[in-house]
């Protein structure tokens, strides 16, 4: 069996986690230090008024942490989980318990405040908990879902929960609501990537997360994803997470929640009269680790930014002319989509830009299509090719009129969050920094190719240092 305690060890034998061991006030210092952790993740081992708990930050943080999962270069990890994404969900084990039931709190003794839950953001309204993934099911056809939303801590048992329109849960949520039912909710805090990875992931609503999860850690464990019942809701959980928190959405009822740093960098965002969640118990291992994690160009991102990658990377590789796509990047920001790519006919470039600004995400606010001598995740290469490939009248375009994702204030703003209506609506634009084409356009091409000095990639400093 492996959980979040293995993949702990994983980082710390690729020398990837740094153990903080002097006290660490939730209110006042553990958002600046995750904040300045870019490299390595944290273990937290002391935190104030929160004996024998320890919290665990940026893991994974970066693309060096996803690659180790996956056992490549972080180069090849969004080519690698676009491969394993294919083969689709697979049946989970069911067990009769697991170290989640190790302590239960149940009803009133079920108390959110006694959960080491940080302040992330200097404006945040209260604590939130950011690495939770919520598990749901669809009142119909009782098919799973299960996905990241934030949750504000407004009571001991109670928590504010920030839906956008376009997600699964909040159509679930919708069909309770038609019902004046009460939806079941678990929320599962702490376990190793895979069940992270499959959370983020977006598609057809009717595949169950948890048996995507499973496929990748089948792949890499050889083993299935073990589920448990929860005690008070009729859902199921992964019996080794590290904390679950069983509770009701009731309909029909709003209240205030936010602000909170999202992740475009802003804290004004979805603010306003949201749903909650009252809690009915709590389940965890003894001596439980709590997940946290940042949004904004922090592990929050990451993990959206590698899902977004993989699925436009799927797609794109599936247009009508097999383009010839090597890579795709997502920005921090999550609204800029980077393709790698060799441009063979005249127009693959655009055909692909347009491709990927209508995927299968809202955030994709801005596509850029890069030649294969270009680093992508090189920013100043990227604005490199920018600057020398394109022009402007010519290899640039708007697509106007356009809804976008909600959170993006850059937008205009329709509805109130909480309500049905909430939507925002936009631009989009394309812009084609590629060579010309391989095919028609040979002599033109070669005018772009960039200098190289001599023995590049043959002679390397480190060669020449003692």
């Amino acid at each position: 069996m492996s959980d979040m305690r293995s993949w702990i060890k994983e980082l710390e034998d690729a020398g990837e986690l740094i153990r903080i061991k002097k006290p660490v006030n939730l209110k006042t210092e553990m958002g600046a230090l995750i904040w300045e952790s870019r490299d390595k993740a944290l273990l937290f081992e002391n935190i104030v008024d929160h004996p024998h708990w320890q919290t665990l930050a940026q893991a994974p943080g970066t693309m060096k942490h996803i690659g180790l999962w996956f056992n490549v270069p972080a180069t090849e990890a969004v080519d690698e989980y676009a491969k394993y994404l294919a083969e689709g969900p697979t049946a989970c084990r069911r067990v009769d318990t697991g170290p989640v039931k190790e302590v239960k709190w149940l009803g009133d003794e079920a108390d959110l405040t006694k959960i080491p839950i940080n302040h992330c953001w200097e404006q945040d309204g209260g604590p939130y908990i950011g690495a939770g993934l919520n598990i749901t099911r669809d009142p119909d056809t009782g098919i799973k879902n299960m996905a990241y939303h934030r949750h504000m801590v407004t009571g001991k048992r109670k928590l504010g929960c920030q839906m956008r329109t376009e997600t699964h849960q909040w159509k679930l949520y919708q069909k309770y609501e038609k019902q004046n039912q009460g939806m079941p909710i678990a929320i599962v805090i702490g376990h190793e990537p895979a069940v992270h990875f499959a959370a983020s992931w977006s598609g057809r609503v009717e595949i169950d997360e948890m048996e995507l999860a499973n496929t990748l850690y089948r792949k890499k464990y050889g083993s299935p994803l073990e589920l448990v019942k929860c005690e008070t809701i009729d859902l199921e959980v992964p019996a080794d997470a590290e904390i679950v928190i069983e509770g009701e959405m009731p309909p029909h009822v709003r209240e205030q929640e936010g602000p909170f740093g999202e992740w475009q960098g802003y804290f004004t965002t979805a603010m306003g009269l949201n749903p909650i969640i009252q809690v009915k118990a709590i389940t965890m291992r003894r001596d439980p680790i709590y997940k946290t994690l940042l949004n904004f160009q922090r592990e929050g991102n990451l993990i959206v930014q590698f899902n977004m990658a993989a699925r436009i990377l799927a797609r794109l590789r599936d247009l009508a002319g097999g383009i010839n796509i090597r890579t795709v990047h997502v920005s921090g920001d999550l609204c800029t989509v980077i393709m790698q790519m060799t441009q063979q006919y005249r127009g693959d470039a655009r055909l692909a830009l347009i491709s990927a600004l209508a995927g299968p995400y809202l955030h994709n606010k801005i596509a850029i299509a890069v030649d294969e001598d270009v680093d992508i995740y090189s920013p100043e290469d990227v604005m490199w090719a920018l600057s020398t490939r394109v022009n402007p009248q010519r290899d640039v375009f708007i697509i106007p009129d356009v809804r976008g994702n909600a959170y993006d204030q850059s937008f205009t703003e329709i509805g109130e969050p909480g309500k049905p209506n909430w939507q925002a609506v936009g631009s989009r634009m394309g812009i084609d920094a590629t060579k010309p084409s391989v095919m028609n356009d040979a002599e033109q091409r070669m005018k772009f190719a960039r200098t190289r000095p001599i023995g590049y990639g043959k002679v390397f400093l480190k060669d020449f240092l003692d």
